[in-house]
């Protein structure tokens, strides 16, 4: 039996929440409205009203934003504090003050203010109109003590009275729960209301997470170590000390220690110990009082809280919880179970987190009716601040590795995806770097329809200028009296409409304040419709920015009945035009601030509405056509039980579904430290495969696979019986090798294919015989054996790729092998070559002719992939080659001889180019060409006036090499890695920098200014200026054109490629495997994407296709893929399991075709074909012996057409000549050399 109420007008105002609850179940479906008071049962569900004008905005500052002066306005609360016995206690957790409340607590329409800090008393500031406010906080009845260390807060309904109460958090005091009696005054019921929690409150955030119509509250926590009686609970060799083996048999802390230490298990070494915080409190709202319910619901996280905000991140309408935790304790994502228990699914759907996360926020950024979502770090954005942050890392490698997911000093932004796991993006959007950012908030600040973001920065003392932290740690520091405050600029970033792209506004809007800024609100406090500002500043008055925009928008306010009487958890969705926007109304936002329960519409330049659609917590949805702009729209939720839901519009099947018959098999590396012969290493270079190749290897008809081996393990043979796969070793000292490049092909014109394979890596010394690379002769029956030693150039070099074709005419292929590194010498590459196949009589013999048929492949760099294709349409196979630190490189075949075409392009763009695959975009006939390349969603920007640039040379005169990566910039070029690691590695920067100050020296350094010009000018120099995957189209005359990929396919590195026709429109559309989990630790892994499938227009350009279209989720390190000619794609994963997905799509729009080549070519690899159905060019097509990233795929040509009846075919064979042929689009065919 639910306990009684304290007061009796605390009894009236619960009542309705208490029948509520007990006539309706879990779900918000109620059972018997009849029995349900109704709440504004006098309203109208559409009341409409005029916006204030939007003229009379104060003077024309020709920003959008005018600053009011705090005082003027009549708010003269500062936030300051000073140390005394209480304050030294929590002297590192009390910076989370300064907190920012916005709502209506007299119901007047307006909203007010409510300002928190450590020191000071919290302070209610009424609205009186027109930016002027007054202070009403002894009259509201709240409390004015300054000795409470007040943090976040938050108005909210909590007895679904219509009026607001407030909730206050704090350090080492209790937590306030003032219910309002309706007209504005407040009266404290936290006990009585199962409220009064003591200890490390950061923020509150409400929401009705079990959706049974009442507003429940999370509290996060931080750190609580206070209690004087035993100092030693805050000193971590007294937590070891006190360490126990649980029941799982691993160390942990006890009980009585786990809220404020923990660990973290470090790979080989054992627990390692990190400060933890109190658990979080979820507060079950009951009607009558609210149960403390954390460790039942499943939320038991340790760590040391900043913010918690409610995102419904898988859009099924019930609110998950994002806990955004400071230090080493990870972010936790924990996902509703609907029965009100949460599991925490952060590892699952997150790339990564922020390692310092703070706050966070929630909004649909790309419009696309999912909501996104950003948590903030302290990363330093420019040059100076990053390097003078920049501490010694080496001794957090092993975090920086470990993680799950993985914790990176950055913001985060997630793009949701609709299929669980997310998309990060920070980098790509330029909002990885925000300096030490307290508060993000989205919101449509400009009213052009597209989320903007305004961000609060600063802190009580730069407490991360590693100088100081190393004086400090050498024992003299400066007296925190003495330090200054960090002021850092606020930040606005205005969306570029959609989603993909943010430009830096804070200056043109009037926002660029530098000052230690806190808590923040976005709120309408003029009511003319647009939001405005409210910053709660560090010793400074608080900032208000009034909006001045003109454009078009709206206001929509929700009067909830079923639901909770403000509508909170609520989605409000606008359609107007082109345009779909959405806004769940979420309170808490930021840091230890809550915005107003609210959703503001921005709409440019249109002045009506389609429709606006409401869904209710409590499954009620509401639509509302034809309105106008200018308005506030008060919505009432129906009275009554919701509609039975119809059948909802199908989801359309996604293209492709997991294919679940492949055998459990993974790549697995050895462990190999790449950093310790090469400290200043960029990306791992042991991990760059494996690579993939598929072939009919016993002539049954089906195609059978190569899956190849990291260095101790064989590669596996995948054979294909038509039902199913078994997987085989049959790979003669495979383990003794690392495994790159795989090609199935006929080596000595017997019939059957042959399987090369490529040897890289870096483990072994160079010039081991581990790098020699190996050539497995078929039997015919699908049984393979090392061929002897003559079979191949005696070369042990570490390679990438190997592509054939019969460059030289002769009837059988010849092959080229790319070099791709020398072991602990990046970036200096060994000579690729091409090895001309003189096999005959059963003998197999292959030899190195690079020298006098193609003497440029000697020095292409760190060659990455290759593919033969007849560039210029004479007939014959040129050749392609991409590299690390190159451009892409044409050399075109000239009777067997190859110069290199340096006019064409392309040669002027230099990449980290990984993958190439040909085919024929834009139905001209000739081919155009795929390449994958990094992305943008790196910390690397280059372009061509400001390259990427690294150096290779001696920097210390010792004679030892070293790498310096560097960056071209208006100011000069600087270095790219830190003072801490460069002067690790090149002893003679840390004599440069000097003692007292070297992180500062370093940071205002230009690189000729560290390592000097002469030493610059000796060492051998790389440049980048262009880091996008994308295409180079073709003019058919030698001349290309190129074209970026869309947006998400830049969202991570890129590798293998496949081009086909997947959504039957007859173009080509094109699927490419992404991330990259090697790169030094410090950069951190780039692994932003989960692949991407895009359509093709026909024109050369790509529209991305999203996850839960395509079905192809594949969120690991994915290096080669194949496409089988039955539309199945099979995807290598450096250190993973092998991933096959099947197709999902109507395949009747294209039909197969298979060449047959002579004996020695049986799969004509070479030829190229165009087809023609009644008249119209469906394309040109080429059959590749290896494309893409470290693959070979299917001889099997796919014509993809839009019609009926005989496709006209025309062969150009490998040794030129032509033959002409009909095959039936419905059922392809096969066609013969003549």
């Amino acid at each position: 039996m639910r306990r009684p109420l304290q007061s009796s007008f605390l009894a009236i105002a619960f009542f309705g929440v208490v029948s509520c609850r007990n006539d309706r179940d879990s779900s918000g479906n109620g059972e018997d409205s009849d029995s349900i008071p109704v709440r504004y049962a006098d309203r109208d569900e559409l009341v409409v009203s005029n916006l204030k004008s939007f003229a009379g905005q104060g003077p024309d500052t020709g920003t959008l934003f005018q600053t009011v002066e705090a005082t003027q306005a009549g708010m003269d609360f500062v936030h300051r504090w000073e140390l005394n016995a209480q304050t030294v206690r929590l002297f590192d957790r009390i910076e989370a003050g300064g907190g920012v409340t916005v709502g209506d607590v007299d119901s007047d329409g307006l909203p007010d203010v409510f300002l928190t800090a450590p020191q000071g008393g919290s302070r209610l500031y009424r609205n009186l109109g027109d930016f002027r406010f007054e202070d009403i906080t002894e009259r509201a009845g709240l409390s004015t003590d300054n000795l409470e260390m007040r943090t976040g807060a938050s108005f909210a309904d909590i007895d679904n009275d219509g009026d607001l109460d407030l909730a206050v958090c704090g350090f080492d005091c209790p937590t306030r729960l003032y219910v309002n009696d309706g007209k504005g005054t407040f009266f404290d019921q936290a006990a009585a209301l199962g409220f009064n929690f003591k200890g490390s409150g950061i923020m509150v955030s409400f929401s009705d997470y079990d959706r049974d119509g009442d507003l429940d509250a999370f509290i996060a926590t931080h750190r609580y170590a206070v209690d004087l009686d035993n100092p030693n609970y805050d000193d971590g060799r007294f937590a070891v000390s006190q360490m126990q083996r649980g029941s799982n048999g691993k160390m942990g802390m006890p009980p009585w220690l786990d809220e404020l230490w923990g660990t973290i298990d470090r790979p080989g070494e054992g627990p390692f110990i990190i400060r933890a915080g109190q658990r979080g409190r979820l507060l079950r709202n009951d009607g009558s009082q609210f149960a403390e319910v954390a460790l039942e619901a499943g939320i038991d996280d340790r760590g040391m809280s900043l913010s918690a905000t409610w995102w419904d991140h898988n859009g099924d309408g019930w609110p998950d919880l994002y806990l955004a935790n400071d230090f080493l304790g990870s972010d936790r994502l924990y996902e509703n179970q609907k029965d009100g228990t949460f599991r925490d699914v952060a590892p699952e759907v997150l790339p990564q987190v922020p390692w310092y996360s703070m706050g966070s926020d929630v909004g649909d950024i790309n419009n696309d009716g999912r909501e996104d979502f950003i948590a903030t770090d302290m990363a330093g954005s420019t040059h100076y601040k990053a390097k003078l942050a920049m501490g010694d890392m080496s001794k957090f490698a092993w975090f920086l590795e470990s993680g799950t997911p993985r914790q990176y000093m950055r913001n985060a932004i997630y793009l949701n995806t609709g299929r669980g796991r997310k998309i990060e993006v920070a980098q790509q959007l330029g909002l990885d770097a925000s300096d030490w950012t307290w508060s993000p908030k989205f919101g449509d600040l400009d009213c052009d329809g597209w989320l903007d973001i305004f961000i609060t920065n600063g802190m009580t003392a730069d407490w991360f200028n590693s100088d100081s932290r190393r004086q400090s740690a050498l024992g003299s520091s400066t007296p925190y009296t003495e330090l200054e405050p960090k002021r850092d600029l606020n930040m606005a970033l205005r969306n570029r409409k959609g989603g993909m792209s943010f430009e830096p506004v804070g200056e043109k809007w009037g926002l660029a304040e530098a000052n230690a800024s806190f808590g923040a609100a976005l709120a309408d406090l003029d009511l003319d419709g647009d939001l405005d500002i409210i910053v709660n500043r560090f010793k400074e008055p608080v900032a208000l920015y009034r909006n001045r925009s003109t454009k078009e928008r709206i206001r929509v306010k929700l009067f909830g009945r079923a639901s909770n009487s403000k509508g909170v958890g609520a989605t409000v969705t606008v359609m107007a035009g082109d345009m779909r926007q959405m806004r769940t109304l979420t309170l808490a936002r930021g840091v230890v601030s809550t915005n107003e329960a609210l959703a503001q519409f921005g709409l440019g330049e249109l002045k009506k509405i389609d429709e606006l659609i409401v869904n209710w917590p409590s499954g009620h949805t509401q639509s509302f056509t034809n309105l106008e702009s200018g308005k506030t729209y008060e919505v009432t939720e129906p009275i009554g039980l919701p509609a039975e839901k119809t059948a909802a519009e199908a989801t359309p099947d996604p293209f492709f579904i997991k294919d679940q018959s492949l055998p459990d098999i993974a790549h697995q590396e050895l462990e190999f430290d790449d950093f310790g012969t090469q400290p200043l290493l960029p990306n791992r270079m042991s991990r760059l495969g494996p690579g993939l190749a598929i072939g009919d290897i016993d002539g049954d008809g089906d195609e059978d696979a190569y899956l190849g081996g990291a260095l101790g393990s064989d590669g596996v043979i995948l054979v294909n019986n038509g039902k199913s796969w078994k997987a085989e070793t049959r790979i003669a000292k495979g383990s003794d090798h690392e495994d790159m490049g795989a090609l199935f092909f006929d080596a000595e014109g017997d019939g059957d294919l042959d399987l090369y394979v490529v040897s890289g890596g870096v483990e072994s010394e160079k010039g081991s015989s581990n790098y020699r690379d190996r050539l497995y002769l078929n039997d015919g029956k699908g049984k393979f054996g090392l061929s002897d030693g003559a079979a191949l150039p005696e070369v042990m070099e570490s390679g990438s790729c190997v592509v054939a074709a019969d460059y030289d005419g002769d009837g059988d292929l010849d092959l080229f092998v790319g070099g791709r590194v020398i072991p602990g010498e990046y970036p200096m590459a060994p000579p690729s070559h091409l090895l001309r196949n003189d096999s005959n009589e059963g003998r197999v013999k292959f030899v190195d002719v690079s020298s006098e048929a193609a003497p440029a492949l000697q020095n292409l760099g760190m060659v990455t992939s290759a593919l033969w294709s007849d560039v210029d349409g004479d007939g014959d196979s040129d050749l392609l080659v991409t590299a690390e630190w190159g451009p892409v490189r044409w050399f075109r075949n000239n009777g067997g001889k190859f110069t290199e075409n340096k006019d064409s392009g392309i040669s002027n763009l230099s990449g980290w180019w990984n993958g190439i695959a040909g085919g024929d975009l834009d139905h001209d006939g000739d081919i155009d060409y795929v390449v994958s390349n990094f992305g943008l969603n790196t910390k690397y920007h280059p372009s061509t006036k400001k390259p990427a640039i690294l150096y290779y040379g001696d920097f210390s005169g010792n004679g030892e090499r070293r790498i310096v990566e560097a960056k071209a910039t208006i100011k000069g070029t600087l270095p790219v890695r830190g003072f801490s690691c460069s002067s690790s590695a090149i002893p003679s920067v840390l004599e440069k920098m000097g003692s007292k100050k070297p992180f500062h020296n370093f940071a205002i350094k230009a690189l000729d200014e560290i390592y000097t010009d002469a030493r610059l000018e000796k060492a051998q120099r790389f440049e980048v200026n262009e880091l996008r995957s994308g295409t180079f189209i073709n003019d058919g005359e030698g001349k290309f054109t190129f074209r970026a990929l869309p947006a998400l396919a830049q969202a991570a590195p890129g590798f293998g490629m496949s081009l086909g026709d997947i959504n039957g429109d007859a173009h080509l559309d094109l699927y490419m495997v992404q991330n990259f989990f090697s790169p030094q630790p410090e950069t951190g892994r780039m692994h932003g994407a989960m692949s991407i499938l895009m359509t093709g227009r026909g024109d050369g350009m790509f529209d991305s296709v999203w996850p839960e279209t395509s079905g192809l989720i594949v969120p690991g390190d994915a290096k080669g893929l194949v496409q089988f000619s039955n539309g199945r794609f099979l995807i290598s994963q450096n250190n993973g399991e092998a991933l096959l997905f099947h197709p999902n799509y109507d395949r009747s729009r294209q039909c197969h075709l298979r060449l047959i080549g002579h004996s020695k070519n049986r799969q004509a690899i070479g030829a190229r074909v165009s087809c023609s159905l009644e008249g119209l060019l469906l394309g040109s097509f080429e059959v590749y012996g290896g494309s893409g990233y470290l693959s070979s795929g299917t001889s099997m040509i796919t014509i993809p057409h839009d019609g009926e009846g005989m496709i006209e075919v025309e062969v150009e064979w490998p040794d030129g000549s032509k033959s002409s042929h009909q095959i039936s689009s419905q059922e392809g065919g096969e066609i013969r050399k003549p």
